[in-house]
């Protein structure tokens, strides 16, 4: 300024930054898909067949059959917590491990072990490898 005082600084807050924003709104996201995952299962537990659909369930999950490598399996009933495969689509055993997986790539805990690997054909038709716990899976049937 011409008459020598100090200009006063600027007062306007620094823009957030591209990467920052991104962040926020990621971690904003997925907090709503918690809240609403949180959500169906509070209402569905409501439902007056949740107690005999979760009884269901746990008979389902505690029946333990045994595959074959080469063998066609698929999801059983109520048992689908993955993406993939599709229910009712087969998919491959190509081994049982030997040590069963407790922790992901990043070292946390695992829901369930995953003890066996499988292979799937992808959206691409590529063949794709994933490991999986056999209890939630019967021999598949066309």
């Amino acid at each position: 300024m011409s008459d020598g005082q100090d200009a006063e600084p600027d007062e306007t807050p620094a823009a957030e930054s591209p990467t920052l924003s991104l962040d926020r709104n990621f971690a904003e996201f997925i907090e709503e898909q918690r809240r609403l995952h949180v959500k169906k299962y509070e209402d569905f537990a409501r439902r007056t067949e949740y107690p005999s659909r979760l009884a269901e369930a746990f008979g389902s999950y505690s029946a333990l059959q045994k595959f074959q490598p080469g063998q066609l399996i698929q999801w059983k009933p109520l048992m689908k917590n993955r993406p993939m495969p599709a229910y009712g689509a087969p998919i491959v055993l190509i081994e049982y491990l030997s040590e069963p997986q407790a922790v992901d790539g990043d070292g946390d805990p695992l829901e369930e072990p995953r003890d066996i690997r499988i292979g799937l054909l992808n959206g691409d038709g590529n063949f794709a490898v994933y490991t999986y716990n056999s209890a939630r899976f019967t021999l598949w049937a066309d």
